[in-house]
């Protein structure tokens, strides 16, 4: 219990106090507004019922008075703290979004199938080889999708569709973005070809990202001279 209470920053005690005067004014008001002269009527009493009644109307009226500032006081501070937790409310619901989509499978729509052959059309095309770094069922199904669009732009794969490969010590990444999604892989970083070139930019243009990358020892490729496509895992 002590943890917790150690734990609330002076937002939280200041919100809380703000919350206990507003339930203390508005109960303690609303009991003090409805209560009545308690004293009956007492015909051998020398003092007139109406002075007595009028004093302690003075005095349940102070008793009102102070409570109704009670409230103010809550209110007040309520109000101070609102700005700090509109703040942290935004911060929350960023922070949920971002968890949503980092939860979300990635796609590739049709949306992004059709602008992706649209705009290679006419773009030189060669052979890519689609490979994955994780064994994640969501990396490996994305995958799949990426290889699915290239058959369909005209890259065809070779001998190996897709394949699950471990990227070595040799493997340089030069990240352009660190959270890219795809992952181009070219053996000669000044002399990429053509349809590599054309490939990214095709990426690119419907929305998925990427970056460059090379190798420096061209026998740790799974193929000589291979272009590789490789699908990342979510970060």
């Amino acid at each position: 219990m002590s943890s917790f209470l150690f734990s609330l920053s002076a937002w939280d005690w200041l919100s809380s106090g703000g919350v206990f005067f507003v339930l203390l004014g508005v109960v303690f008001g609303f009991v003090v507004k409805r209560r009545k002269y308690p004293h009956p009527e007492n015909p051998d009493d020398l003092m007139p019922i109406e002075f007595k009644k009028n004093q302690w109307e003075s005095k349940k009226e102070k008793w009102e008075n102070f409570w109704e500032y009670v409230l103010i006081v809550g209110l007040g501070l309520e109000l101070a703290v609102l700005p700090h937790s509109i703040k942290e409310f935004e911060v929350l619901r960023k922070s949920n979004l971002e968890l949503q989509l980092k939860l979300q499978h990635r796609i590739v729509t049709k949306d992004q199938r059709d602008k992706f052959i649209t705009f290679l059309k006419d773009a030189p095309k060669g052979e890519i080889v689609v490979t994955t770094v994780s064994s994640e069922n969501e990396t490996i199904t994305y995958g799949w999708m990426i290889r699915s669009l290239l058959d369909e732009a005209g890259y065809r794969s070779g001998k190996h569709p897709i394949l699950e490969f471990e990227p070595r010590e040799q493997f340089v990444l030069l990240f352009s973005k660190q959270d890219a999604y795809v992952v181009f892989t070219i053996p000669d970083a000044f002399h990429p070809p053509d349809y590599a070139i054309w490939l990214r930019r095709g990426f690119e243009a419907v929305g998925i990202k990427t970056a460059a990358t090379f190798w420096t020892d061209t026998n740790a490729l799974p193929f000589e001279g291979a272009v590789l496509v490789t699908v990342k895992e979510r970060n």
